[in-house]
């Protein structure tokens, strides 16, 4: 039994918080300025300076952002503004987790929360919810991880914020495929996909193409998986998105190494590893790491195998990241295992499965199982191989029986339904849409030409007063004017009045009734008008 991918689902831990691509100089210089307008008001400068401490991190200064958000929050708490306060300490602990001291950024985050729950705005408190979510992922904690992902939902369902929405179902989908249940991953990704696709927003469409590719690749369904991870390979390169093309990037490099083209995946893996340093997001970086090493390890590059997985264990460690750190103590332990240094590979092993299964990552402790089964055999231990068999064994059947694979398709078949669904549904919606306006364009025409010819009318009978004509004629000309006025009348008001009478036959009447008392005394007024005029 040979090692297989570990790092696969990691893929997706960092795919929940893809930052936006770093801002142009002229917009930080513009920011900069504002926060240094002491003739403003205070809450909009710490706004801007807010905005401009995050261009930093997105440029790799993130220990500047940290000290710029010190000294915003000491400035926000002596003024008694504690929105400013809050949004200080979430800047704080964001530059935290880009420098990979989340261990620091979760007290932060915590306290920015309480702020946040005294003030009772929902919205930044649901997005604060999220990334609490995803950090508390990070590390392992995954019941309080998909309960802040649950409060967020909610929250953002009362605001109709579903751009929020859609970030947390696929948060949920990670936690999910991390714990080995398929099923319940791919129905949440799914889910995020349909609601992003609605809102149009790329960068949390890709969050959920890559969660699905990941799951199809996992399931060895490679050909299935590619459309997912090209067209979000696309989606992030159009739209300027470093971390998503850098994501998909290592998706691909997967794909090549499942190929044995481990030479091409090294090539996708650096690429990607060249932005994620460009960005400087050290979990993208420990991915990256982790895969080059695999790869120089089937190459038959141990020296190099063993530099690339320490280097990507120090930051994981660092990080806090215990997954990572899980599946990085297994890899070293196979450049160990391939030089037939077992005691040390068992070691490593040993240490992985515990890391493991102290945070419930079924997948990581399934592979340090079969890594185990492999160097005990080898060190000949049999009894030892034969019951880390059976322990394989069991969470391979717990993660990726048959069903789990049904249900997965069921899953992908329902969405592609319910897309459907969706997509004749808008279509239904802007066909009604164009009838509207189309008919409303009709309906405007034809008043304005009933409008301009009752006009006329009226004009006319008035410009006929050169001409006498005998009583009777008069009486009818007058009759047949105001006749035509009471019929435009009510053609005018009947769109108006339906919604109060509702179509009932009685109320109508009523209105109608009314309208010709009123047409009562303009006759008259008219009549003598025109007999005056018309009558010999």
């Amino acid at each position: 039994m040979r090692k297989c991918l570990q790092f696969l689902l990691l893929l997706a831990a960092f795919c929940g918080a893809m930052p936006p691509m770093a801002n142009a100089v002229d917009q930080q210089d513009s920011l900069w300025r504002a926060w240094q307008d002491n003739g403003s008001e205070l809450k909009p400068r710490l706004q801007a300076l807010d905005r401009f401490a995050r261009t930093l991190i997105e440029a790799g200064k993130a220990d500047s952002a940290l000290l710029l958000g010190q000294s915003a929050w000491e400035l926000a708490a002596s003024s008694a503004l504690p929105e400013q306060e809050a949004l200080a300490l979430e800047l704080q602990g964001a530059a935290l987790s880009a420098l990979g001291r989340n261990d620091e950024a979760l007290p932060v985050y915590m306290k920015a929360l309480g702020i946040r729950e005294k003030a009772g705005d929902d919205k930044p408190l649901a997005n604060l919810l999220n990334t609490i979510g995803n950090l508390l992922r990070n590390t392992g904690d995954y019941a309080n991880s998909i309960a802040h992902y649950a409060r967020c939902i909610q929250l953002s369902q009362g605001t109709k914020d579903y751009k929020t929405i859609s970030k947390a179902l696929s948060n949920i989908g990670i936690v999910y495929a991390d714990q080995g249940n398929y099923e319940k991953a791919i129905a949440h990704y799914l889910m995020g996909l349909r609601i992003a696709e609605s809102t149009g927003d790329p960068k949390d469409i890709a969050n959920s193409l890559i969660g699905i590719g990941n799951i199809l690749v996992d399931q060895g369904d490679i050909p299935k998986a590619l459309p997912y991870y090209n067209r979000g390979l696309k989606i992030s390169a159009a739209n300027g998105y470093l971390h998503g093309e850098s994501m998909f990037l290592v998706a691909l490099g997967n794909i090549h190494y499942f190929q044995r083209e481990f030479e091409k995946a090294v090539e996708f893996y650096k690429r990607s590893l060249r932005i994620q340093e460009k960005i400087n997001n050290s979990q993208g970086m420990s991915l990256c790491l982790n895969n080059i090493g695999s790869c120089y390890s089937l190459l038959g590059k141990q020296d190099s195998a063993l530099v690339y997985h320490a280097l990507s264990l120090g930051i994981r460690l660092g990080s806090g990241d215990k997954k990572g750190a899980a599946m990085s103590l297994n890899n070293i332990g196979y450049v160990y295992y391939d030089r037939q240094q077992y005691p040390e590979a068992i070691q490593y092993f040993r240490e992985s499965m515990e890391l493991a299964e102290g945070i419930g990552a079924l997948i990581e402790t399934r592979d340090a199982a079969s890594s185990l089964v492999d160097a005990y055999k080898e060190s000949a231990q049999p009894a030892k191989a034969l019951e880390m068999l059976e322990r394989y064994n069991a969470l391979k059947d717990s993660i990726s029986n048959e069903e789990s694979k049904r249900g997965v398709i069921r899953m992908e078949m329902k969405y592609e339904f319910e897309k459907a669904e969706f997509l004749k549904e808008q279509q239904n919606k802007e066909a009604k849409r164009i009838a509207a306006e189309t008919k409303s364009r009709r309906d405007r025409l034809q008043y304005s030409l009933l409008g301009g010819g009752v006009v006329l009318l009226l004009l006319l009978v008035l410009l006929i007063g050169l001409v006498r004509m005998p009583r009777q004629v008069t009486s009818a000309v007058v009759f047949l004017a105001l006749l035509v006025v009471f019929e435009f009348a009510l053609v005018l008001i009947d769109p108006l009045t339906d919604p109060l009478t509702g179509g009932e036959p009685a109320f109508r009447f009523l209105v109608n009734f009314g309208l010709a008392l009123v047409m009562v005394p303009l006759h008259q007024v008219l009549e003598r008008t025109m007999q005056r005029r018309l009558v010999k």
